[in-house]
């Protein structure tokens, strides 16, 4: 990915690219270090007074310097100053610098969250570490005040004599020790470490694996120092000065056709910093605004002449005076020919920064670009999650795992419009029914439990921070009564490059099935009931609802309304409106049989059936086939996500194929995925079609036409936990001459560059269909 280059000022002007001293302004108070430096997690970190220091204890607490790397076979050396925060410490652990820190993908942003490496340091006693801890050595007495920890690696064939010396605030030596360290163990990138659990040591004698252990995150203790005035240097050092993360994260845009150009910067936490940020169009400045305190994002409207392109750059003025600027490109809206949609969603975090995934979808050269929710998992970045209510460690902990979305996608967004919505997780649920938009009921039902009972179980503010990161970029939808909750909507409606769009939340008015259909028993989705059956019971529920009033009411008006310079039509949300799942018809949920391994190449499982996962968006069935109604009646496609398997078919609302098409992305990279093996062929099957397509009736008695499936498999490649779960995006290409949409789900590895036959869409597609009479035409 290109990254705008930015001088900041943790990057000394004057270094030589083998020298690296952090420069941390002293007149800030801020939960983000700095633009070279990535903290883990952000939510347990704080620079103030030129230190960065861990505000809670927990294990592998760390601060990445991203633009170092150390390569073995020559001398080098580092240090740095550390101050014990906390008035007693408690536990095990150790402070001070990891060295040889590497991720599993070959990437600075990935060996900066999720590295391991080779720890050096004075444990919780006092005693020293290097990589074991030294018992027989002199330990340093009393906490750290000031205290320098220096290393000084010297170079002896394969192998380094590695010596960390401990001196006082007056530069005094307090005690020092040796080892002999294999290179392989010190090449890699560089950390700041607060580790309060468990030491991990390490057989440094000999090569490094290629896998080692990771030291524990778990949360607790009380082990917190600050860092400042650090220093690394040598013929081994290469420091990479474009290896930077903000102030300016990223940007993400829309443009419709009228030329009203809405932008959002993803800022960082400044903390007590400037708050203003000025955007500049073709070198000029057009808007400013300031920083909103609780989602650290600040928005730009502005006016554009549409059929030219045009430069723009963020503008933030530092704290320390410096100068930020981010740069982005405007395009021209496309007048003629075919215009390219990507579209993703689910994101777990096995492959990030994903450098193969967005590598493919840059060069399908989208026009514009869509994220359909799960931006973020739960176990994205590490270190769990904060999910109190209220508490803006909570915020923080969401913005560290979005800012990894940006992180990987940025150098794409920063040129092209997006629509980005959210999901259940990106909101801190594994499923959400939001029912009307209300809060949970955490009290009664407690944090994980209440999501079975529907709304929100984080606050109000949060949900809204979420919405603003996320959805900031869309045009403002219609004027409608607020939510009682405070929770704010996004749905909404625009044309862009000759396409209407509708954006809808098919999660926050949903209803909770396990609350209208009590004798379900539902459980995080699924009956437990033995005599339950989701086809025949629990349907048509009268006050069931899947979009609610608000949206209906919206949907129904631009259903009715097209737009002059529309030729077609999609609705954008998270999840299909039809549960396309299989399971074995003995199982209560789809644990088993996602975590019992990809079917072979040519493997089809046997005995499965349409099953009824409450979390997708088949029920409630009566609401559903109203709101597909109207999508009919638009003459739109459906594109969708959630359901991490990719799936292109028609809907049947009173007969098979009187619906719209619709199609659902396969997963970014996926923990929990599904599956569609149906036992028998559907209705109208002719010979040489897949198995698995035809005419069904779904696991809630709904009628789909399945057109085509990406089904899991195990592919030989590693890793398989992303490879073998059909990871991947798609491609939906409106051509306008001849008035047709063609639907694309393409894998992971694949794109139009790669050489064959990973230049192809998966099999099963392209599905093409003629936009005026909803009919596949390939």
């Amino acid at each position: 990915m290109k990254r705008t280059l930015i001088l900041f000022s943790t990057l000394v002007a004057g270094l030589q690219a083998d020298e690296y001293k952090s420069a941390l302004p002293e007149n800030v108070d801020r939960p983000w270090a700095s633009a070279d430096m990535w903290t883990n997690p952000m939510e347990d970190w704080r620079l103030k007074d030129g230190r960065v220091f861990n505000t809670h204890s927990g294990g592998d607490r760390s601060v990445a310097l991203l633009g170092v790397e150390v390569k073995a076979g020559k001398d080098f050396n580092a240090s740095v100053k550390v101050s014990q925060v906390s008035e007693k410490i408690e536990g095990f652990g150790v402070v001070g610098l990891q060295l040889g820190r590497r991720g599993n993908f070959n990437d600075y942003r990935d060996t900066a969250v999720y590295g391991k490496g080779f720890d050096i340091g004075v444990t919780a006693d006092g005693s020293l570490f290097i990589g074991k801890k030294f018992t027989e050595t002199k330990k340093v007495n009393g906490a750290l005040k000031d205290t320098t920890l220096a290393i000084d690696a010297k170079a002896d064939g394969e192998f380094y004599q590695l010596t960390l010396v401990v001196k006082d605030a007056k530069g005094e030596t307090l005690t020092s020790a040796s080892r002999r360290v294999h290179g392989s163990w010190l090449e890699g990138g560089a950390a700041l470490i607060a580790h309060g659990e468990k030491l991990l040591e390490r057989p440094a004698e000999q090569a490094a694996p290629k896998a080692i252990a990771k030291n524990s995150q778990k949360r607790g203790g009380e082990f917190r120092f600050a860092f400042s005035d650090v220093q690394i240097s040598g013929d081994s050092v290469k420091v990479h000065k474009d290896r930077t993360f903000g102030p300016v994260m990223w940007t993400q845009q829309t443009l419709t056709e009228e030329g009203n150009l809405r932008l959002v910067a993803l800022m960082a936490p400044v903390g007590n910093g400037p708050r203003k940020v000025e955007l500049h169009v073709d070198g000029k400045k057009v808007a400013e605004d300031e920083i909103d305190p609780k989602s650290r994002t600040v928005r730009f409207d502005t006016k554009v002449d549409t059929s030219k392109d045009h430069q723009y750059q963020v503008v933030y003025q530092q704290a320390n005076g410096e100068e930020a600027r981010y740069d982005g490109h405007v395009r021209k809206i496309p007048l003629k020919g075919t215009v390219k949609l990507a579209a993703l969603s689910c994101n777990d975090s096995t492959g990030f920064p994903h450098n193969l995934l967005v590598d493919n979808v840059t060069a399908q050269k989208p026009d514009a670009i869509t994220f359909l929710g799960d931006q973020i998992y739960e176990p994205i970045g590490g270190y769990g999650l904060v999910g109190a209510r209220g508490d803006d460690r909570a915020v923080l902990s969401y913005l560290r795992k979005y800012y990894m979305h940006g992180w990987s996608w940025g150098g794409l967004l920063k040129d092209i419009p997006s629509v980005t919505i959210p999901d259940d997780h990106d909101v801190f649920h594994g499923n959400i029914w939001g029912d009307g938009a209300r809060l949970a009921d955490i009290k009664k039902y407690g944090f994980y439990g209440c999501q079975d009972f529907g709304g929100y179980k984080m606050d109000a503010e949060f949900v809204n921070v979420v919405h603003r990161t996320q959805t900031g970029n869309l045009p403002d939808g219609p004027k409608v009564k607020s939510n009682e909750s405070g929770i704010t909507d996004y749905f909404t409606s625009f044309v862009y490059a000759g396409i209407d769009f509708a954006v809808i939340a098919d999660r926050q008015y949903k209803s909770p099935p396990r609350v209208l259909l009590p004798e379900a028993k539902i459980r995080n989705g699924w009956p437990q009931s033995d005599t339950w059956n989701p086809k025949t019971d629990g349907m048509n529920v009268e006050n069931a609802r899947l979009l609610g009033e608000k949206q209906m009411t919206f949907l129904k008006g631009w259903s009715e309304t097209r737009p002059e310079n529309a030729q077609f039509r999609a609705v954008l949300s998270a999840s299909p409106w039809t549960c396309t799942s299989t399971l074995p018809p003995d199982i209560k949920d789809d644990a088993k049989v996602i975590f019992g391994g990809a079917p072979k190449p040519g493997e089809y499982p046997e005995g499965e059936v349409p099953r009824g996962d409450y979390d997708s968006n088949g029920w409630p069935q009566n609401r559903r086939n109203d709101a597909l109604r109207l999508m009919a009646k638009a003459g739109a496609i459906h594109v969708n996500g959630d359901q991490h398997l990719g799936t292109t078919g028609q809907y049947g609302i009173d007969e098979f194929r009187d619906g719209p098409f619709w199609i659902s992305t396969p997963a970014t990279a996926n923990l929990w995925p599904r599956r569609w093996f149906p036992n028998d062929k559907g209705g109208n099957w002719k010979e040489g079609m897949p198995r698995y397509t035809g005419d069904y009736i779904d696991g809630f008695g709904n009628k789909i036409t399945m057109h085509a499936v990406n089904n899991m498999v195990d592919t030989e490649r590693e890793p398989a936990r992303l490879y073998d779960r059909a990871p991947g995006y798609a491609v939906i290409s409106f051509d306008r001459d001849k008035d047709q949409v063609s639907l694309e789900a393409w894998h992971y590895w694949a794109g139009p560059q790669q050489a064959a036959p990973d230049n192809k869409p998966c099999p099963d597609w392209p599905v093409i269909i003629d936009n005026k009479t909803n009919k596949r035409v390939n």
